[in-house]
């Protein structure tokens, strides 16, 4: 039988930047509770028994390469050493520094991350963007089971994040042009419903002045965020599809020599879509490193993070 978690959401600034010592009962408050999903009756989502999503599956990816169910903080580089063998680190790129250890949190084998403020979601990742270690993807599936306040702060300069980005943009500081692959976003943007979800592809050129991004990123899904729910990202050669649930909401297709499918939204650049769009998040050998984050003042909640892979 798993463990249940039960989900904190801290309703006061002060709560949140005392994170790391712990708040008290009369400061937080309980919006949702659940049992995590169970696969053939293992109790873990990090079980080496468990069967892939069916996602997964359906493209080979049947390998879990990747699985942090937050038992510890010790899965995290809190001192941020940059050194082999955690899962998380705390280094920031561009010589933004590290996330400072109120901005994450390990509880009930639950992560509670913001961030560190002006670092565009960016609180932890899988690869340090110092020394490089740790762990990148090209092509997988993709998941995470997470909860937050679907209502944001009156204030925020972000907004819950799941995401990943080019490795070789981070470790290069090349910004001529690399790929962003963002899992999930809550909405955060005037006349935007804050009960759907946002998945984009970014393809960044010309220094970032450029940038195109799948004009399907966007899905009233009408969902209560206070809850679990998993969402997740196939991506294979040519194609990625994003799932609320295990239900896939939108797909997008990109080819090397063609348009892709459906056309992009542009700024800056050429409309209608040039042919090979989208087509450089396949081509960075080193692929994409998961990064999760938030605003300081809107925390998200994780229970488990996996990554299927072949």
């Amino acid at each position: 039988m798993s463990q249940k978690k039960t989900l904190v959401v801290v309703t006061s600034v002060l709560c949140i930047i005392s994170l790391v010592a712990g708040c008290g009962a009369n400061k937080a408050a309980i919006i949702g509770s659940s049992t995590p999903q169970q696969q053939d009756g293992v109790g873990t989502a990090c079980s080496p028994l468990a069967n892939p999503p069916e996602p997964a599956a359906s493209y080979g990816f049947s390998v879990l390469t990747f699985c942090d169910d937050f038992d510890s903080i010790k899965t995290i580089d809190v001192n941020g050493t940059g050194d082999s063998g955690f899962k998380w680190y705390t280094n920031l790129p561009f010589g933004w520094g590290q996330t400072k250890p109120q901005a994450y949190s390990v509880s009930q084998s639950v992560l509670t991350v913001t961030s560190t403020g002006q670092t565009y979601n960016w609180g932890l990742t899988t690869r340090d963007p110092v020394t490089g270690n740790g762990e990148s993807w090209r092509f997988g599936y993709f998941e995470a089971r997470i909860a937050f306040d679907p209502e944001p702060p009156p204030q925020s300069t972000g907004w819950p994040s799941f995401w990943g980005i080019s490795v070789s943009k981070i470790q290069h500081q090349d910004i001529s042009q690399y790929a962003e692959l963002d899992f999930f976003e809550a909405g955060n943007w005037p006349g935007v419903r804050h009960d759907g979800l946002f998945g984009t592809i970014h393809d960044w050129q010309n220094d970032m002045s450029i940038n195109y991004w799948n004009n399907n990123n966007t899905q009233e899904t009408y969902t209560d965020w206070s809850q679990w729910h998993v969402v997740g990202v196939l991506w294979a050669p040519g194609i990625v599809t994003w799932y609320l649930d295990g239900k896939p909401l939108m797909t997008q297709q990109y080819w090397s020599d063609k348009q892709p499918f459906p056309q992009a939204y542009t700024v800056g650049g050429i409309s209608p879509t040039p042919p090979g769009t989208f087509s450089d998040l396949d081509v960075d050998a080193l692929g994409q490193q998961i990064v999760v984050g938030s605003d300081p003042n809107w925390p998200m909640q994780i229970d488990w993070v996996r990554v299927w892979h072949n």
